[in-house]
């Protein structure tokens, strides 16, 4: 939707927030004044084409001085330095038989994505590492799954899928939401020892 300006989340780290636009800027403000720390561009994809991506409530990440994004306007991710705004790196395209929908955060030294897969990526170099499952088309993904402890927790329709967080690999059997509690996937989150599933 060209003219749809809404829905997008800040980042807040330190004194600054940061916001990924999907305009083909990512801008760094001062979270007391809202005055303008700086501004980055990124090559964008036309949409008029078809360009745009699918990708859901995806704010930036912040992570060891990076700002690292992954806009629905772009067919790639991007790693800027998070005082100067410059680009650090940036991926290789992304195929477009590949849909990423979240950037989870950082873990292990890998940046976490998933979309109809997982991928996993060096965070020192954008460098894609692996990505699960590793043949033939992934997974419909069914909302933003999450990182707890060493693992990577990913809603599908019908399963969460519990991968390791070093090299992408099944740790632990889907946990079978369909089969199990006649329940689908959605939103994940963690806590007081619980695994949360918030479904449409």
């Amino acid at each position: 939707f060209p003219n749809d300006f809404g829905h997008r989340l800040l980042t807040l780290e330190g004194p600054t927030i940061y916001y990924q636009t999907n305009l083909g800027a990512v801008v760094a403000l001062d979270a007391e004044t809202g005055l303008l720390r700086w501004v980055a561009t990124y090559p964008r994809l036309d949409r008029i084409g078809g360009g745009a991506q699918d990708r859901d409530l995806n704010p930036a990440i912040v992570h060891d001085g990076r700002v690292i994004v992954a806009p629905d306007d772009a067919n790639a991710i991007f790693a800027f330095d998070a005082a100067s705004g410059r680009l650090v790196w940036k991926t290789d395209p992304l195929p477009d038989e590949v849909k990423l929908a979240h950037l989870l955060g950082v873990a292990k030294g890998r940046l976490i994505a998933t979309g109809d897969r997982v991928l996993l990526f060096d965070v020192k170099n954008g460098k894609l590492l692996h990505s699960w499952p590793d043949t033939g088309h992934g997974y419909e993904g069914y909302g933003r799954g999450l990182l707890a402890g060493d693992k990577i927790y990913w809603p599908t329709r019908n399963e969460i899928h519990v991968l390791f967080q070093e090299n992408g690999l099944r740790s632990d059997p889907p946990i079978r939401l369909q089969e199990t509690f006649q329940e689908s996937g959605g939103n994940l989150a963690v806590g007081d020892g619980y695994l949360v599933v918030a479904q449409d």
